[in-house]
């Protein structure tokens, strides 16, 4: 799988991408643990580590070590291709909310009677 279909699949087909992508931001200010991680982001520490052992799955993360507290860090993978994260993301910020409004509009009743009445 190339880098480009990986950072796809991870951040813009999951549902939780936006997650992995709060995830990533936050690792490529400075290195944290899970649990500061839940803190900053305010979220279950349980769901952040499940992101973050996708992240390291995917090699995009890499953990120190697997005791608690253990800092994560950016991969090599993923500083090396920080240009395209950054195009990914950008497009789950703009293309992605388009494309669910337009499904949306698509699969509404009113909308299909009206594409029938012209």
């Amino acid at each position: 799988m190339t880098i480009k279909k990986l950072l796809h699949q991870i951040f813009l087909k999951r549902k939780g991408g936006k997650t992995s992508a709060k995830i990533v931001d936050l690792l490529l200010i400075r290195p944290y643990n899970g649990s500061q991680i839940a803190r900053i982001i305010e979220m279950d520490y349980n769901t952040i580590e499940y992101h973050l052992e996708i992240l390291c799955k995917s090699k995009l993360v890499m953990c120190e070590s697997d005791s608690y507290g253990s800092l994560y860090y950016p991969t090599d993978l993923l500083l090396k291709n920080h240009e395209e994260y950054e195009k990914i993301k950008e497009m789950r910020e703009t293309v992605l909310p388009q494309m669910q409004a337009q499904l949306k509009e698509d699969n509404n009743p009113q909308s299909a009677q009206k594409y029938r009445d012209m």
